[in-house]
């Protein structure tokens, strides 16, 4: 072999080999799955991180029934660095509440609806709350639940936005016990006392119904509407 030859030969297995690393290379490239950088991350607006990350939270709520979720796998799934999630929410339990006191305003909308939309008479009217209120409960009940969850007992402190929300609900279910006071439907003149029986049946309804216990437990005839009714019969009596 001359040198000429063997100096031809080693330029061609140069080049081949210079050909085989690109087609590598540009194999690689076009697989590769696209990364999401921390700068990436971070160009959401502020102000967009607390909502995007309450309506995340609520849409796993609402798929997996309960809030079975990290703040880390909530940043990931919205695409913020996981510090701008904990500059909104310290721990999970604050957007869990974040994601209750939503609900809560949710309901109210609904409630005033319900009262502008109400039959003529007090007892009627909170009948038409009731069911209003339970109507929301059946339509949204993992959100309901987490509502009223023990995760969210540490918010419901008078100053906070949670507490805020709930109260809310609270006052106009009052006010409609107030006005049964005054037409004589209810007894009494404090309608707290016979508020909170009102809605400790409602609720237990509510939950019952949720939790599929009512037809499987109880064996009742009829819908949750019209239980709800002899209940809220039964109560008018008794009160």
């Amino acid at each position: 072999m001359t040198i000429g030859h063997f100096y031809r030969k080693s330029i061609a297995e140069a080049e081949f080999f210079v050909k085989d690393r690109l087609r590598y290379c540009f194999s690689v490239a076009a697989n590769a799955k696209p990364k999401v950088s921390e700068r990436t991350k971070r160009r959401r607006p502020k102000g967009t991180v607390r909502t995007a990350a309450i309506e995340a939270a609520q849409a796993a709520i609402t798929k997996a029934g309960v809030p079975d979720f990290t703040l880390r796998q909530i940043a990931d799934r919205i695409g913020v660095v996981h510090s701008a999630l904990y500059r909104h929410f310290p721990n999970r339990a604050s957007l869990v509440a974040a994601v209750a006191e939503q609900g809560f305003r949710a309901l109210l909308l609904q409630v005033d609806q319900a009262l502008s939309e109400a039959p003529i008479g007090a007892a009627a009217c909170l009948k038409h709350l009731c069911h209003t209120y339970l109507r929301f409960a059946l339509s949204n009940a993992p959100l309901y639940k987490v509502m009223f969850g023990p995760e969210v007992v540490p918010f419901d402190v008078e100053g906070t936005e949670f507490h805020t929300a709930a109260s809310a609900v609270l006052e106009v279910a009052l006010a409609a016990v107030a006005s049964c006071q005054r037409e004589g439907a209810v007894r009494g003149a404090d309608p707290m006392a016979p508020g909170l029986v009102f809605w400790a049946t409602l609720h237990g309804v509510a939950m019952l119904a949720i939790d599929g216990r009512l037809q499987l437990k109880l064996g009742l005839n009829g819908t949750v509407d019209q239980l709800l009714d002899l209940a809220l019969e039964a109560l008018l009596r008794g009160l």
